[in-house]
């Protein structure tokens, strides 16, 4: 008799259920793709992990625009809050390289600039500062721009003062070459353009005379000095402020004590190396008791250093999990303008501005402060297509520059409402979860329908779909379906009868063409509300070889 053969045919079995949680631990590059804890993901764009799940950005609307007659950037945002509790002397000036103008109430188009800068060349508009209040309790703003050195704003009568010789120094130095201030235990400090060494005044004073101190024979690695910045710690004697110096080498150095000019009362506690830092000066923000440096290395935590955290190793850094992607950004764009670490305390966010390349998207690195921890290390997402050059906030509100020479307010749910509350689109997000097996190693699967579980006050759509076995592209080409509106919307709505916020889960896709032993799930959509994703359920199939 003639052998039979018989080919192995693939055969379907019974469906299985898989429900899982929003990667609320965010991005993650330090655990290996196989089979990745869950509540972690691949990437997060404009969708971040948040309370309760992950949760879209906010969207952004033209609070100013054409300043400097639209032909330049808006390179600062310059809050200044005021010492009255109705917050009438508050006022919000941005700064391009033409000048300083008020934008504190929305609308204002091509506005008169209250500064004009001598020069609108090299770092003109690049402006640090600090609140001082003097003996007299007099609260005012000074300003130390890139270029043309020190400014100071009294909100008595809304004056705007360049200084020229109310500062002395022991040198050749005059306010106009002043380019970075900060104040520290009562006392201004300055740095110069171009130097590696710093200038304090008396306590108490704004103006009178500068004494030098040396922070550039203390670098090993050289560079001018960036900047100074206060971290306020319990170093086992009662809360003290420290004083951190960090060189464009990448040396830090920490001070403690009251007055530089007696050894007795100052003393360098610690000095490290933890990388160069990018361009420009904004790359130390204060987070609680703990002050945030960004490098090459990452994001460091000076706390940690004082802890015995080695720098170089780049995984326990801050941000460690997605350290790749932060340092490769760095590494390309380290000479690029708008390199900015900012809280956003409205949003409980740290967020890392990255410079636009002209071939890009713009992108933002998004750390969820409450969802850090020593176990989770916290939760990373990435916002994109947000068009910023700097960040701050004010009254509650966060605000950002443009290229364009606008200034934009995150608020609302949808992008680009034009100046007159006209217009704007629904934010795009995309994610992609963290590939898992589903307690069947080995097996090949092919997910038959997938819902995704949203909090959101609209109807919400979504797109999604089931990736195999490590493929790491963004899906492109999936439906781009816009939120049907909601019926029910705040003073319209009947009481006991509309759905104020509740769970949506839309566009179920069922069938599948593809199979593999890991599965991931992508899910692209358009909110033209904010949104929070809960969880992701559906079903699979096994396929056994025979």
């Amino acid at each position: 008799m003639r052998p039979q053969f018989y080919t192995a045919q693939p055969q379907p079995t019974a469906e299985e259920v898989f429900d899982v949680a929003a990667p609320v631990m965010g991005m993650d590059g330090t655990v290996p793709l196989h089979n990745m804890p869950e509540g972690k993901a691949v990437y997060l764009y404009n969708i971040y992990p948040a309370e309760y799940g992950c949760r879209t950005r906010e969207g952004h609307r033209t609070w100013a625009q054409n300043l400097s007659g639209g032909v330049g950037p808006t390179r600062s945002i310059i809050p200044f809050v005021g010492d009255l509790e109705d917050l009438s002397l508050a006022r919000l000036f941005t700064a391009t390289a033409a000048g300083i103008y008020n934008v504190t109430v929305q609308g204002a188009d091509n506005p008169t600039a209250v500064v004009t800068f001598p020069s609108s060349a090299g770092e003109a508009g690049f402006c640090e500062w600090t609140h001082f209040t003097d003996p007299n309790g007099l609260q005012t703003i000074l300003v130390a721009d890139g270029e043309n050195g020190l400014y100071e704003y009294n909100p008595t009568g809304s004056v705007w003062t360049k200084l020229t010789t109310e500062i002395t120094f022991p040198d050749s130095t005059t306010p106009g070459d002043i380019v970075f201030i900060t104040s520290h235990k009562d006392r201004i400090w300055l740095i110069a353009k171009d130097s590696a060494d710093a200038y304090y005044l008396p306590i108490g004073a704004k103006y009178g005379a500068a004494t030098k101190f040396q922070f550039g024979s203390k670098m090993r690695h050289g560079g001018i000095l960036v900047g100074l910045w206060d971290w306020s710690v319990d170093g086992g004697e009662g809360v003290d402020d420290y004083l951190l110096g960090l060189s464009k080498g990448g040396d830090l150095i920490v001070y403690r004590g009251s007055d530089p000019a007696q050894s007795s009362e100052w003393d360098m506690v610690g000095r490290w190396f933890i990388g160069p830092p990018p361009k420009g000066r904004r790359v130390a923000v204060p987070v609680g008791g703990d002050t945030l440096l960004l490098s090459e290395f990452g994001l460091t935590s000076v706390a940690g250093l004082m802890q015995g955290v080695d720098p170089t190793r780049v995984e326990r850094n801050v941000t460690g999990k997605i350290t790749r992607l932060v340092r490769e950004e760095i590494k390309d764009k380290k000479r690029s303008d708008y390199w900015q670490t900012v809280i956003l305390p409205e949003e409980g966010l740290c967020v890392i501005n990255s410079p636009r390349d002209p071939d890009e998207r713009y992108i933002q690195f998004v750390l969820n402060l409450n969802r850090v921890s020593e176990d989770t290390g916290g939760g990373w997402g990435i916002w994109r297509d947000l068009p910023t050059t700097c960040f701050d906030t004010f009254e509650g509100k966060v605000y950002f520059g443009t290229e364009d020479g606008r200034v934009q307010q995150m608020d609302g749910s949808l992008d680009n409402v034009a100046i007159d509350g006209t217009g704007g689109t629904p934010v795009s997000f995309s994610m992609l979860t963290g590939f898992s097996h589903f307690r069947a190693p080995a097996i090949h699967k092919q997910v038959q329908w997938i819902r995704p579980q949203f909090i959101s006050t609209n109807v919400v759509e979504a797109a999604c779909r089931a990736v195999y076995d490590y493929d790491l592209q963004e899906l492109a080409n999936l439906p781009g379906l816009a939120p049907a509106p909601s019926p029910f919307d705040w003073d319209v709505g009947n009481w006991d009868a509309a759905l104020w916020s509740g769970i949506s889960s839309d566009y179920v896709i069922s069938g599948g063409f593809n199979h593999g032993r890991e599965v991931a799930i992508s899910i692209q959509g358009e909110a033209s509300s904010r949104l929070t994703l809960v969880s992701i359920e559906g079903t699979w199939t096994r396929w056994a070889f025979l």
